[in-house]
């Protein structure tokens, strides 16, 4: 707006300072998942979800340097709030991040965009708000559509916002898995099929660009896994009537999503499917890397951009680097639980 007033020399008869406005200004980074503000909102949540502990609250209003201090604050305890940082903190220079607010950066719909891919990956989802006029009412409500953020990027620079509607918030998930065993009696079940471990996540962004700081993508990143613990039943040698239970990590969902390579943040689906139930060894890597880059991620070579076979390598070298931290991380988890 300010670039039009001041070199176009538009005229707003009408501008909303959004800062202003405290619906557009939350930010929960605590993981409540924003209890309370549905019954602000009147209660009109698409399919009548319920409020969620594993959601941050993003308002369309705050700005990217608010945004970059509060991921950063919960990255210790959340892999998705990680991924947010480490895209933000190399996000232009601070006093743009100071000026700028998310709800731009989402609506703008950049096929380069540093975070939208990360919404993506991490299963996030938009709180579009529109007024709802009750002929019987002197007071307009407010209804809300909820859009899951891989639907709602439509094309290039085309997104799924009504004439009627504005972005009101993001709801990010947590990814806060750390495989650790629960501590309590039903660690003693002997079910199988239901071993006493929390969800292992991982998630991690990257962005290459032409210069460190302060410079546009070439190709921007979000990889996302959840693995589960399944129970192996383990016959000994010298006690055939007693078992030994262990544990091994099985890929229980997937998510990539990458910037730079398409009109849109561009999901991976059949890199994703082709990890689901696996447990994360080379020949998996070599399946998935396939379906990746003969099946997600097909850039044309007259593609806008330009310098296809180097943004083809970027995909590869991000989803090696990606499936190598991972099995480190889970490696990790394993050595510290057998030792423990």
């Amino acid at each position: 707006v300010g670039i039009e007033c001041a070199q176009k020399g538009l005229r707003h008869s009408l501008r909303i300072d959004v800062g202003s406005v405290p619906e557009l200004a939350e930010l929960d980074f605590s993981g409540g998942g924003g209890k309370g503000q549905r019954e602000k909102d009147g209660g009109n949540e698409k399919d009548g979800k319920k409020d969620d502990d594993g959601f941050f609250v993003i308002g369309a209003g705050v700005t990217l340097e608010d945004l970059l201090s509060a991921s950063k604050a919960a990255s210790l305890s959340s892999f998705s709030a990680s991924a947010v940082s480490s895209q933000l903190r190399r996000f232009a220079g601070r006093a743009v991040r100071a000026a700028a607010v998310v709800g731009g950066n989402v609506v703008t719909a950049s096929p380069a965009s540093d975070l939208n891919p990360v919404l993506v990956a991490c299963g996030a989802s938009f709180d579009l708000a529109s007024l709802k006029r009750d002929p019987s009412s002197f007071s307009p409500g407010i209804s809300i559509r909820s859009v899951p953020a891989g639907e709602f990027f439509l094309g290039y620079r085309r997104v799924d916002l009504r004439p009627e509607e504005v972005l009101l918030r993001a709801r990010l998930p947590r990814w806060s898995g750390d495989g650790g065993a629960f501590c309590s009696s039903s660690s003693s079940s002997s079910s199988s099929s239901s071993p006493s471990r929390r969800p292992l996540d991982f998630v991690q962004s990257f962005k290459q660009a032409r210069r460190r700081d302060d410079d546009i993508s070439i190709v921007t990143a979000c990889l996302a896994v959840r693995f589960e613990a399944r129970r192996i039943e383990q016959e000994e040698e010298e006690e055939s009537e007693k078992k030994e239970a262990s544990f091994v990590f099985v890929v229980s969902q997937a998510s990539f999503c990458f910037g730079g390579v398409a009109a849109t943040p561009l999901p991976c689906p059949a890199a994703s499917r082709a990890l689901v139930g696996s447990r994360w060894g080379l020949e998996d890597y070599n399946k998935a890397l396939k379906a990746l880059t003969e099946r997600d991620v097909l850039i044309a070579e007259d593609a806008p951009g330009g310098a296809v076979p180097y943004r083809r390598a970027l995909v590869a070298s991000a989803f090696a680097r990606f499936f190598a931290a991972a099995h480190s991380r889970v490696a990790e988890v394993v050595s510290s639980s057998s030792s423990s």
